[in-house]
C-alpha cells in the first residue's frame, strides 16, 4: 500500500486512490440532493404552504433529505470488507483502504441518521400545530406523508415509521461505540456479536422504516450472498463447509503451531516440478471446537507444497485480565494443549488461500521486513520464498521486534537464523523491545539501503518493504518509507542519489 500523495486525516495519511475514494462516497452521498432537495421543498410545500407553516416545511424538507443520505449510506456499508471480499479481489482494493471506506462510510451514516432523527424531533415537538385542526389534518403524527384522515383509514402498521427509526436508531448506537478502538481491542468478542446482531435489526428495521432501503441494500446483500457462498462452498480447500484433520502443537513461547495435512491430490504430482512457495498467502480458519461462528485470518507461516500442508503461527493476545483473556479465542484453542510439547488432532474448517494483491517483492533487489509480534508469519514465509527462488544478487534483511526473548525459540525462526549465519545476503535480527526500547524504523531504512550495505554502487535496484504487527510499528515504518521516498524523488530530480542504493521503494503493510 504506497502513499501516492500524504493528505492527512484525523492523524493518518491517505493515498491518493483513498482520497478520491473519500470524494467518490461523499459524491455519491450528497450528489442526489440536486434532485431531492427541490422535490422535497415541492413536495411539503403543497402540504404546508397554504398554512403558513414554513417551519415544518423546512424540518421536514431536512429530515427527508438526511434520510435519502442515509439510505444511501446505509447500501455502501453493507458491501463486504473482508480481506478476500469480492469487491477487494475484483479490484484489487488492499484490506486497509476497504477498513478505511468502512468506517468513513459508518461516519457519515451516523451522523446523517442523527441529523435525520434530531430534525424529526424537532418538528414533532413544534407546539405551533397544537390546537390547529387544519394543521393536525395535514400532517399525520408517525407518518407525516399522510394526512390525518388517511392514517386513520389504514391500519396501524402505516404510522409505525417514528418507532421503526427508533427501532434502527438504537442499535446504530450500540455498534458506533463497540466500534471504538479501545472497546474493539479489549473486548473483541463484544465487537463483533454485537456487530453481527445489531447490523441486523439495523438493516430488518431500516427496510421497515423506509421501503426503498431494500433496493439500496439488495447490492450489498448479494455481494454477501456471493461471499459467503464463495467462503463456503469454494476454494482450494472446498471452503468452510469442509471440515479438515490439522495438528495442534503448543511449541513454547505462547506459540501454537496448526499443521494441515497435505493435499491429497499434491501426492499425485511427484513427478512434476515442485513450484517455488509462494508467500504471504493468508486462510481463515475456523475451530468449531473453539467457537462455530468466528473464523480468524491467519498469514501461513510455512505455504503449502507438494510434501506438506501450509503451517500457522499464533500467539495468545495479552494485556488483559485473565478472566477476559479466558474467554478469547487464541486462549481457548492454546487450552486444548495446556502444556509445552503438547500435541492433539482438532478438526477445523479452513478457507483459502487467498493472494495479496502486490507482488512487488518478486523483481525487487532488496526485500526488508519490519515486523512485531506475529505480524513475522508473513516474515518468515517471505523469507522462505526468496530462499527457495534462489536469489542470487538480491538482498533479504528482517527485523523482528517483541518484548521478550522467550518467543524467539521457535522452530520457524532458528531455522532462518541458521541459515543467515551461511548467507552474506540473508540478514535476521530481533529487538528485544523491553531492553533496547522501541524499533527506530528510519534508522533500519537507512541502514538497509544505504550504498555500503549492497556490492557496489551501481548495482542499484528496487527495494521493497514488508510490515506487519502492531498498528504503532506499521504506521512509524510507513512514514520512514515516505520519507525514504521523497528522498529519493527529490535524488532522481537533482541528478544525484548520493547515498541511497535504491531507484525506486515501494511497500506493502498487513495490519
Amino acid at each position: 500500500m504506497q502513499p501516492l500523495a500524504g493528505v492527512p486525516l484525523v492523524g493518518s495519511c491517505l493515498t491518493l486512490g483513498e482520497a478520491l475514494m473519500c470524494i467518490w462516497i461523499l459524491i455519491m452521498t450528497l450528489g442526489p440532493t440536486i434532485y431531492w432537495f427541490p422535490t422535497h421543498w415541492d413536495f411539503w410545500g403543497l402540504r404546508t404552504d397554504h398554512l403558513s407553516w414554513l417551519s415544518a416545511k423546512i424540518q421536514l424538507t431536512i429530515t427527508g433529505v438526511t434520510g435519502h443520505y442515509a439510505d444511501v449510506l446505509l447500501g455502501l456499508l453493507i458491501i463486504p470488507v473482508s480481506r478476500n471480499s469480492l469487491v477487494g479481489q475484483a479490484f484489487s482494493v488492499h484490506h486497509g483502504t476497504l477498513i478505511l471506506a468502512h468506517r468513513l462510510i459508518s461516519y457519515l451514516f451516523s451522523i446523517a441518521v442523527a441529523a435525520h432523527g434530531i430534525t424529526y424531533i424537532v418538528y414533532a415537538t413544534d407546539g405551533s400545530s397544537e390546537g390547529d385542526k387544519a394543521k393536525e389534518e395535514a400532517l399525520a403524527t408517525g407518518n407525516p406523508t399522510m394526512t390525518l384522515s388517511e392514517s386513520k383509514q389504514r391500519s396501524s402498521w402505516f404510522v409505525q415509521t417514528t418507532y421503526t427509526g427508533i427501532a434502527a436508531f438504537l442499535p446504530i448506537l450500540a455498534v458506533l461505540v463497540t466500534s471504538l478502538p479501545y472497546i474493539r481491542r479489549q473486548h473483541y468478542n463484544l465487537f463483533y456479536y454485537t456487530h453481527v446482531i445489531c447490523g441486523i435489526i439495523i438493516f430488518v428495521a431500516s427496510c421497515i422504516h423506509a421501503s426503498t432501503d431494500f433496493y439500496l441494500l439488495l447490492p450489498g446483500l448479494l455481494l454477501w450472498i456471493g461471499d459467503w457462498s464463495r467462503r463456503v462452498f469454494f476454494g482450494e480447500t472446498n471452503g468452510l463447509g469442509t471440515k479438515t484433520v490439522a495438528t495442534l502443537e503448543n511449541i513454547g513461547g505462547s506459540w501454537i503451531r496448526i499443521s494441515l495435512p497435505v493435499k491429497s491430490s499434491a501426492h499425485q504430482t511427484t513427478e512434476k516440478l515442485v513450484p517455488t512457495c509462494e508467500p504471504l498467502v493468508y486462510y481463515y480458519l475456523n475451530a468449531p471446537a473453539v467457537s462455530r461462528l468466528q473464523s480468524h485470518a491467519f498469514t501461513a507461516a510455512v505455504s503449502a507444497s507438494t510434501s506438506h500442508g501450509p503451517r500457522f503461527l499464533l500467539q495468545r493476545v495479552s494485556g488483559k485480565p485473565q478472566k477476559r483473556l479466558d474467554k478469547e479465542w487464541t486462549w481457548k484453542l492454546g487450552a486444548l494443549v495446556p502444556n509445552v510439547q503438547d500435541s492433539r488432532d482438532l478438526e477445523i474448517r479452513l478457507e483459502g488461500p487467498y493472494r495479496i494483491n502486490d507482488t512487488g517483492y518478486i523483481n525487487a533487489s532488496h526485500i526488508l521486513c519490519v515486523v512485531g509480534g506475529t505480524g513475522v508469519t508473513g516474515a518468515v514465509s517471505l523469507a522462505r520464498w526468496w530462499l527457495d527462488a534462489g536469489s542470487v544478487n538480491g538482498r533479504f534483511t528482517l527485523i523482528w521486534t517483541l518484548r521478550t526473548r522467550e518467543s524467539l525459540e521457535m522452530k520457524e525462526w532458528t531455522d532462518l537464523t541458521d541459515i543467515a549465519t551461511n548467507n552474506s545476503s540473508l540478514e535476521i535480527r530481533s529487538h528485544i523491545s523491553s531492553e533496547n526500547g522501541r524499533l527506530d524504523t528510519a534508522l533500519i531504512l537507512r541502514e538497509a539501503f544505504r550504498v555500503e550495505n549492497v556490492m557496489a554502487a551501481n548495482a542499484r535496484g528496487d527495494g521493497w518493504v514488508y510490515s506487519a504487527g502492531p498498528d504503532a510499528l506499521i504506521k512509524a515504518t510507513e512514514r520512514s518509507c515516505i520519507g525514504v521516498r521523497k528522498d529519493l524523488m527529490r535524488s532522481r530530480k537533482s541528478g544525484d542519489q548520493g547515498t541511497w542504493a535504491l531507484k525506486d521503494l515501494s511497500w506493502y503493510f498487513e495490519a
